[in-house]
């Protein structure tokens, strides 16, 4: 079995993708890409943070690969997760903004709370395959949990219409505001849904999703997410391939997390900084200790990896130990100069072994993207994602062009 990681950091978000290869299932890949929201390539110990401590995301980066020159597709939300689904970026891309479609869709009571009876983003093109369905094509077993943003609730793009097998989240990205929410959403065939519904978190909706009581709610969608996540990690049973898109609000705001041991070392670490009064139309109740609550939000997340690497490593379908270059086994069969050190080992693009000239020698011209497939038709025996280290620069609009023309 092979395991690559791979750190893809671009302004606004953060994704982690593992990819897992098993000979006696199957030939395809095992994969789980984690979409983290709103965090800075700076808030990682990896890419030079003093800080905040996140001692698993930087054993990946140290395993696997980093890289410098790596963009999301948009300073905001929604158009940036379409570029990543759609494979295009925002000029060729129908989702541009953060378009909204809930403001006038009416009110529904949550207890003591009135929420809106619809909510969601515009959704993307029907015409258009986006990532799961190209995944769920080639045999994959699909899950995302998180952030959806793709779709307004009974639009044509709900997670149940394009591809994914089990959901858990927030089909809203204005809902996922709040981290003590009246309701997330759930789509899952093994349950017996038939669309995309809402699940009300009882304790919740005692209390109120504004002002003093609101610090009363004890259900922490962060939380409950990566339990689903971890939950559906553990029922693969590693007959059939996996994708798993895992799209974490943290640590978007609000500032907010449970009251225990891990926020309380960023108080003492951090002290009393800013206080934040809120935003009552914005969904973002008041806040002190702004900077301690976001540390704790990025340690947070870093400690959700580590449970999911755990997982893997617990059900035997990842090594955690990279045993092998990828470049040393490519060179096996295409004689590529094997690099001096592993390719995760290098700081910069730039210091990559892997020239132009180099693939000559295989009988390959350049890195550009018409000779996407022909590399990958090299790589993919080994890893597909170490093509990524062939660009100077790679964006979101990469993610699901690659899922294409690798034909996973």
């Amino acid at each position: 079995m092979k395991y690559s990681r791979l750190l893809f950091v671009g302004g606004g978000m953060l994704a982690s993708v593992f990819a897992a290869f098993s000979a006696k299932k199957s030939d395809k890949p095992n994969i789980v890409f984690i979409l983290c929201d709103d965090m800075g390539y700076g808030d990682l110990g990896c890419y030079g943070q003093k800080y905040i401590e996140t001692p698993n995301i930087d054993r990946m980066a140290s395993e696997g690969m980093r890289f410098t020159q790596a963009y999301s597709g948009s300073p905001v939300s929604a158009p940036s997760r379409a570029c990543i689904m759609t494979g295009q970026h925002t000029g060729h891309g129908e989702v541009r903004g953060n378009k909204e479609y809930w403001r006038d869709s009416g009110e529904v009571r949550y207890g003591v709370n009135t929420d809106y009876a619809i909510v969601g983003q515009h959704p993307y093109d029907p015409n258009r395959v986006i990532l799961p369905e190209i995944m769920k094509e080639n045999g994959y077993t699909t899950g995302m949990f998180g952030k959806w943003a793709g779709g307004y609730e009974g639009s044509v793009s709900t997670p149940d219409k394009r591809g994914i097998d089990e959901f858990f989240g927030y089909i809203c990205q204005f809902q996922a505001h709040l981290y003590y929410p009246n309701f997330l959403n759930r789509y899952s065939s093994r349950l017996g849904d038939t669309a995309t519904i809402r699940v009300t978190l009882e304790e919740n909706i005692k209390y109120p999703m504004w002002g003093v009581g609101y610090a009363l709610r004890p259900q922490y969608s962060a939380d409950l997410i990566h339990e689903a996540a971890i939950d559906w990690l553990d029922r693969q049973s590693g007959d059939k391939p996996f994708f798993g898109f895992f799209t974490y609000t943290l640590p978007h705001a609000e500032l907010v997390q449970p009251e225990d041991s891990l926020l309380n070392y960023y108080r003492e670490r951090l002290g009393e900084t800013r206080v934040f009064n809120g935003s009552y139309g914005g969904r973002y109740n008041p806040v002190t200790h702004t900077h301690a609550q976001f540390a704790a939000m990025i340690a947070r997340l870093d400690n959700y990896v580590g449970e999911i690497l755990k997982k893997l490593k617990e059900k035997g379908i990842v090594n955690i130990k990279v045993k092998d270059p990828a470049g040393y086994i490519v060179k096996q069969r295409y004689n590529v100069k094997k690099p001096k050190e592993p390719s995760c080992c290098y700081k910069s693009i730039e210091e990559i072994p892997y020239s132009d000239a180099a693939l000559k020698e295989s009988g390959f011209e350049s890195c550009t993207r018409a000779s996407l497939k022909n590399l990958l038709e090299i790589i993919w025996p080994v890893n597909f994602l170490c093509l990524l280290l062939q660009s100077k620069t790679v964006d979101f609009a990469d993610v699901a062009q690659l899922a294409r023309a690798a034909d996973l």
